[in-house]
């Protein structure tokens, strides 16, 4: 079987070093730089005579909004927006033409268009993000919340703009596009938004991070590739580092039309914003960078979208495939959706196809400023070091252009490493982005627009919920591969970035030893190929073995082999076994303990005889997590499981072994010391595995309850996905849920929003999951049945 994987790293590499991309030397650093032209103020962008050099330096991140320095008091949705800097509207161009926001077309010679959100009749408030409001100090209770967030009231400092860009689809070109349905409202400085003191503990960024990245200590690339990384921030104790990025974004995304909308209407149902606003917070609290989602807002609008076709069983068109769900047709008829606004929020929704647009459309000051504004907005210690090269190569013009040009490459490298990091975490989890062409991909490397997203349920290795990817390009197995092309794809606009700046400062390649720029294209593809690969096999390898239990611990060329030969064999069961990929991982800690309960003098080597029992045990832990009866454990159970589990027990005793050698504490003896880090291991599996994650059908389950006027499973599903790695079933949450006397016994709605037939599946019918408590408990396990023959998302939902 083809399983479309990436090997697990096979050594520790090497630093990597930047190509020089030059011929000769580099120009010496110590002489001054060329005079450069002041940045002009205010939210007209560059002038047409800009040269680059000192985009965002004067920026002040200083806290402020309501006056206090420490942001003790929650305050208003207007008192945040005039805490907003808006750095982009000063360092880039806006769009002149004076044509109006609802003309399909073309922009050029811009980076951003002035945009109005359309009003809507009538803006409640259907969920918020409590921790995120609590990071941005803001006031979910205000009055005007709804009407802020909805796009109704453009408080003053809040500015909407749209962006344009381009997309590069798997490789090809496919001009520009741009916010069809996002605006965003304002940047709030990251410094005021991640204040905290001793006297607001709970004011703090959840999970780490606020959205991955945040504040990653110094380090140089070589050693940041060797060592598998945590995407964690040092925001987590409320400082902000030289790495953290300057603001947070504030966008609406189906506010409404823009140029960029393609004739669509630029709204969006309440069905994806719920997807998105679920999604975006439970990827944070499984630790994956993301962008976050603070609110949903209903509009009080019903939205015509094509949906898919009802079968007379009452389930929808398409069958399921050996190798996933697909639908037979794409949707092809039209249904009323309630229509919704979401607000989301990052360091910057700034894309690859950004940088990819200006750059095919050869407008080099343009694609120099927004450069420059990627390095302040996410890449602050290079904007820093820019900043030292202008100073110090003031009269130099040269030499300046030649530090500069690394710097660039330097942006190229973190980024490829970022990709590679994100993609190895999406792995971990069973996430599947869907759509991965290169407009969905930030250069901050965070996960953006949750569109035809999915985790998998039953293991698939090409498995993809979306539709229209009818190949299966982007398939769960294959994001590394399709992530690896647009790192490629964005080179080659790196090495136009480069020669951009050249043609404005009128230097000759050559001069600063230089190729051509083809010939410095093909070497970056070649440095940020090896990077990415670099950072996601080291991040990957890392994940796999701790998915198992082996351990934190950098192993040797030996158990490398062995663990990729183990971890081989397991994917190859768990899709010939139909095991569901999340429940399999959570209950394989409990297997381990069988394993760590077993290690007594006798057998602590490894090296005697497997017990049966213990063999036996394992496999009954692990029972349940197949869909067809044919996992461990079950009763149709293939006799290919026992065989892995012995030589899983053996890594497992083998690798804590070796990790119980470097313990340094005379009064234990070997066994005890190989237990103490046995159950170390098993811990640490439980911090990478998680419990839950977002089936689509709780999803669907809460939508349907919304659409019919009842918040309270969309808010105890937000709660449970947001402690992802803590078994529930028995909590006081979910009794709540089940026994509350105010919602308990409600139904779910007999009418389906989306005009669809309830499954006549006699298995496990949703029509068994009406009573609240009942759907709880259907998120407890595997994907029921009834849910499982559905096709995946529209492309435009």
């Amino acid at each position: 079987m083809s399983l479309g994987r990436w090997p697990l790293a096979r050594t520790t590499p090497a630093a990597t070093p930047a190509p020089s991309c030059r011929r000769a030397p580099a120009m010496a650093s110590s002489l001054r730089r060329i005079g450069e032209q002041s940045q002009p103020t205010g939210g007209d962008g560059p002038r047409a005579d800009f040269k680059p050099g000192a985009v965002g330096r004067a920026t002040s991140l200083s806290p402020g909004g309501d006056g206090s320095s420490t942001g003790l008091l929650p305050r208003s949705a207007a008192n945040l927006a005039s805490s907003c800097n808006n750095t982009l509207l000063r360092e880039l161009s806006k769009d002149r033409s004076g044509r109006p926001q609802s003309e399909a077309r073309e922009v050029w010679g811009a980076h951003y268009v002035r945009a109005t959100p359309a009003k809507v009749p009538d803006p409640k408030v259907v969920i918020t993000s409590q921790a995120l409001a609590d990071i941005l100090r803001l006031d979910v209770k205000d009055p005007e919340f709804a009407a802020v967030f909805s796009g109704n009231l453009v408080p003053q400092g809040f500015a909407p703009w749209a962006t344009v860009y381009g997309c590069h689809h798997y490789g090809m070109w496919a001009g520009q596009l741009g916010d069809g349905r996002a605006m965003s409202l304002g940047e709030v400085p990251f410094a005021e938004a991640a204040v905290r003191s001793s006297a607001t503990p709970n004011v703090r960024p959840p999970y780490g991070f606020v959205c991955g990245w945040d504040g990653l200590e110094e380090t140089d690339m070589g050693n940041a590739l060797e060592k598998p990384v945590r995407p964690v921030a040092s925001t987590t104790t409320g400082k902000v580092s030289q790495k953290s990025p300057a603001s947070l974004e504030l966008q609406l995304k189906g506010a409404g039309v823009t140029p960029f909308s393609r004739g669509f209407d630029g709204k969006a149902v309440m069905r994806s914003t719920i997807r998105e606003f679920l999604a975006s917070e439970h990827m944070a609290a499984l630790g994956v960078p993301t962008t976050r989602c603070l609110s949903v807002c209903a509009t009080g609008e019903v939205i015509t979208r094509p949906w898919y076709q009802t079968d007379s069983d009452g389930s929808r068109d398409g069958t399921r495939r050996a190798d996933g769900p697909i639908s037979a047709f794409p949707p092809n008829r039209l249904v009323r959706e309630s229509g919704a606004v979401g607000c989301r929020i990052a360091p910057s929704f700034l894309r690859f196809a950004q940088l990819e647009l200006f750059h095919k459309r050869g407008e080099d000051v343009m694609l120099l400023a927004l450069a420059e504004h990627v390095l302040h907005r996410e890449f602050p210690w290079l904007h820093q070091r820019m900043a030292e090269i202008d100073e110090a190569e003031r009269n130099n013009k040269l030499g300046r252009m030649t530090q500069r040009a690394a710097v660039f490459k330097d942006m190229l490298g973190e980024v490829a490493r970022r990709q590679g990091v994100l993609v190895a975490e999406w792995l971990r989890v069973g996430y599947v982005q869907g759509n991965m062409n290169s407009d969905n991909t930030l250069l901050g490397g965070r996960t953006l627009d949750y569109g035809p997203f999915g985790f998998v349920d039953a293991f698939v290795p090409t498995w993809t919920p979306f539709t229209s990817d009818y190949e299966r390009k982007f398939g769960f197995l294959r994001q590394p591969s399709a992530a690896a092309l647009n790192v490629k794809v964005l080179a080659a606009s790196i090495a136009g970035l480069i020669f951009a700046e050249f043609r404005i400062y009128e230097v000759g390649h050559e001069e600063v030893g230089y190729g051509s720029e083809e010939e410095t294209a093909e070497e970056l593809v070649e440095y940020a190929s090896r990077v990415f690969t670099i950072s996601f096999s080291s991040q990957y390898t890392s994940n796999c073995r701790r998915k198992l239990g082996l351990g934190q611990a950098a192993p040797p060329e030996s158990e490398l082999k062995q663990l990729d030969t183990l971890w081989n064999e397991l994917l190859e069961l768990l899709a010939a076994s139909s095991c569901d990929y999340t429940m399999f991982f959570w209950k394989l800690s409990d297997a381990a303990t069988s394993v760590c309960d077993s290690l007594v003098a006798g057998n602590a080597s490894g090296e005697a005889e497997v017990d049966e029992l213990i063999l036996t045990k394992m496999a009954e832990t692990l029972s349940g997590c197949s869909y067809t009866g044919e996992g461990p454990g079950d009763d149709a159970q293939p006799d290919r499981w026992l065989g892995w589990l012995r030589k899983y027990r053996a890594a497992l005793v083998e690798s804590a072994a070796s990790e119980a050698s470097r313990i340094d504490d005379e009064s234990m003896t070997l066994v005890e010391s190989q237990r103490k880090q046995l159950r170390l291991n098993i811990e640490d599996m439980r911090t990478v595995n998680p419990r839950y994650i977002l089936r689509s059908f709780m999803a669907q389950q809460v939508i349907e309850h919304v659409e019919a006027g009842n918040y309270e499973p969309l808010r105890r599903l937000h709660e449970l996905l947001s402690d992802p790695y803590t078994e529930q079933s028995s909590s006081s949450s979910c009794q709540a849920f089940q026994n509350d006397s105010e919602i308990d016994g409600q139904s779910t709605p007999s009418g389906d929003p989306l005009g669809r037939r309830k499954s006549n599946d006699t298995e496990t019918d949703r029509d068994s999951l009406t009573d609240l408590g009942a759907m709880y408990r259907s998120w407890q396990g595997l994907t029921p049945a009834a849910f499982r023959d559905q096709p995946g998302v529209a492309f435009y939902s």
